[in-house]
């Protein structure tokens, strides 16, 4: 893996709000890009359920190296993930997230609170807008219901 191998540390676990299990539909198509969701928050019939071992990432962080980096890519659940990272948000230097605002909606979150508590950890914001980095503000990521992929700096 591009040589990393050594500094990566890969957990069979979803990152979440708590640490423990939880119940997630998976994917109704099997495989490609689509969503599973999280029983709790969808109120899915817990018989078509999984349960998966999760863990915030403030103790996924206690127990493993310091990230400098985090990604979140968890299709509208990025509130849940950001209520579990408090600690390890003021430590991160970067981080990379998907932005939708109709997917978080979904999953019952406020953009806007969302975007504003990641603001207070970090100083810079941007989008990746054709493979370049393009300064932006709260109010540019909130004009639309657009995906993007906004990055986070201190």
């Amino acid at each position: 893996m591009n040589h990393l191998a050594d500094k990566m540390n890969l957990a069979p676990l979803a990152a979440y709000s708590y640490t423990g299990t939880l119940l997630l539909e998976p994917s109704k198509r099997g495989k490609g890009h689509d969503h599973g969701h999280v029983q709790n928050v969808f109120g899915t019939d817990p018989s078509l359920c999984i349960e998966v071992g999760c863990t915030t990432l403030d103790d996924f962080a206690r127990k493993n190296p310091r990230p400098d980096l985090v990604k979140i890519d968890v299709e509208g659940y990025e509130g849940f993930v950001i209520d579990g990272a408090k600690e390890t948000l003021h430590r991160v230097e970067t981080l990379a997230m998907e932005f939708s605002p109709a997917l978080l909606k979904g999953a019952g979150r406020d953009p806007a609170l969302t975007l504003h508590t990641l603001t207070g950890y970090f100083s810079r914001l941007y989008r990746i807008e054709r493979a370049e980095l393009v300064k932006v503000t709260t109010n540019d990521c909130l004009e639309s219901d657009k995906l993007m992929e906004l990055i986070f700096e201190r």
